[in-house]
């Protein structure tokens, strides 16, 4: 089955809109997992603006996403790109207006044997 590459950029300045739609897109993800679809799935940083004063500053826990995240990178396997469009679609950050719905990308990745056996990595 096809792997999917997704690349979710934020829009400028939803900190705050990411961490209150968080814990629904976790829900959402940990259902995938299970599913077998979600093989991959993390927020990606930028040090430098995480470092400068261009981002509200807000405590998290440790370990968990800061005021420098710029959007969200996820690997799904589905049988069509569409339907990994649709999970991108029904995500939590995508309905509340976290993602930049212009910018996001969705690629299917070059075909290896092994993906078939490919698990989720945590």
């Amino acid at each position: 089955m096809p792997l999917y590459l997704c690349l979710c950029r934020d829009y400028p300045n939803v900190f705050e809109r990411r961490l209150a739609a968080r814990e629904a897109h976790l829900a959402g993800s940990k259902v995938s997992r299970e599913a077998g679809t979600t093989l991959f799935g993390r927020a990606y940083m930028d040090e430098a603006s995480a470092m400068s004063n261009s981002r509200p500053k807000i405590e998290v826990p440790a370990g968990q996403i800061g005021s420098g995240t710029l959007g969200s990178t996820m690997i799904y396997r589905f049988p069509t790109i569409e339907e990994a469009w649709e999970r991108i679609k029904s995500d939590p950050y995508w309905v509340q207006g976290v993602w930049d719905k212009d910018r996001v990308t969705v690629n299917e990745l070059a075909y290896l044997p092994t993906d078939e056996t490919l698990k989720l990595v945590n």
